[in-house]
C-alpha cells in the first residue's frame, strides 16, 4: 500500500485558505484566519509558538501543516510525536480513517511491552521506538493489559493526540488529510521527559526544535502572555532551570 506522508504546505499548498490566496472567495466559508484552520493553530491564545509569528518564521510540521494522502489499508506505525506535543489532524475528503489510540498513562507500559518483544533488535537499535516502524496489533497490546481505543475519523472531521499519547492507523480509501503539531503551557514537561528519552537512544533521535530555545523565546516575549498566568507559571520555571544549566556549562 502507498501512503504519501508529510508532505509540507509550502511545497504542495494547504487544503486550508490562507491570507496569501488572493483569489480565496468562498461567502459561505471563509476561514482563512480562524483557529481551525490548522495553518493557524500556532498563533492561538494558549500556544508557546506564537513567538516564531514574530520573526516571520515557520517550522514545517509544527507550525506549519503537513498534507497526507492515503489508499486502501494504508498505514501509519505505533508512534508518539516529536518532543510528545500534541497534534491536530483533520481528514478534508475520502474515505474514513481508523485510529488506534494508547492513553499517555499506558506510554510506559507499551514502552516496556516494544522492549521485552523487541530486545534484540533494541540491541542495535535503541532508537527503535522513534523510528514510526512498529506494526502491532491492538489486540496483542489489550490482551497484555494495555488498553487501546479505537477511533473512525471520518470526512471533515479532527482528531486531537494529547502529550505522550501512542497512535497508528490506517485508511479505508483514498483520503486527503492535513496536520499540524502545538505546544501549550502543559507541554513543557513532557518535552523535557522527551528530550531524556533522546539522550538515552544514544543522539541518534534529535528533537524537532531545541527545548532551550523555545522557552527562551517565550520568556524574553513574556509580554504576550501577560493575561495568561498559567502560561506564565510554566515559561519561568522552564527558564530558571535553562539558565542555571548554562551557567554550570559555562
Amino acid at each position: 500500500m502507498e501512503y504519501a506522508a508529510d508532505l509540507p504546505v509550502s511545497k504542495y499548498g494547504s487544503g486550508f485558505p490562507v491570507v496569501s490566496q488572493a483569489n480565496w472567495k468562498d461567502a459561505d466559508f471563509e476561514y482563512e484566519n480562524n483557529f481551525y484552520n490548522l495553518n493557524n493553530v500556532y498563533k492561538s491564545s494558549l500556544s508557546m509558538l506564537k513567538v516564531i509569528d514574530l520573526k516571520g518564521e515557520k517550522i514545517s510540521g509544527v507550525t506549519s501543516p503537513w498534507v497526507y494522502m492515503g489508499m486502501k489499508f494504508a498505514s501509519f506505525c505505533w508512534h508518539v510525536e516529536d518532543l510528545y506535543i500534541n497534534s491536530l489532524n483533520y481528514n478534508h475528503k475520502g474515505s474514513t480513517k481508523t485510529w488506534y489510540i494508547v492513553p499517555a498513562k499506558h506510554k510506559e507500559d507499551f514502552d516496556r511491552f516494544v522492549r521485552e518483544k523487541f530486545s534484540k533488535q533494541i540491541e542495535s537499535k535503541p532508537d527503535l521506538l522513534h523510528r514510526i516502524t512498529l506494526m502491532i496489533d491492538p489486540l496483542e497490546l489489550i490482551a497484555s493489559g494495555i488498553k487501546v481505543y479505537k477511533i473512525r475519523q471520518t470526512e471533515r472531521s479532527y482528531v486531537c493526540t494529547f502529550s505522550k499519547v501512542y497512535h497508528a492507523g490506517f485508511s479505508h480509501g483514498f483520503n486527503v488529510g492535513e496536520a499540524v503539531n502545538y505546544v501549550t503551557p502543559l507541554s513543557f514537561p513532557h518535552m523535557r521527559e522527551a528530550c531524556k528519552s533522546y539522550e538515552q537512544c544514544l543522539g541518534k533521535k534529535m528533537a524537532i526544535f531545541p527545548l532551550e530555545w523555545v522557552t527562551y523565546e517565550n520568556y524574553i516575549n513574556r509580554e504576550l502572555y501577560t493575561n495568561i498566568l498559567p502560561a506564565y507559571q510554566a515559561i519561568v520555571p522552564m527558564w530558571i532551570l535553562y539558565r542555571c544549566k548554562a551557567s554550570i556549562a559555562e
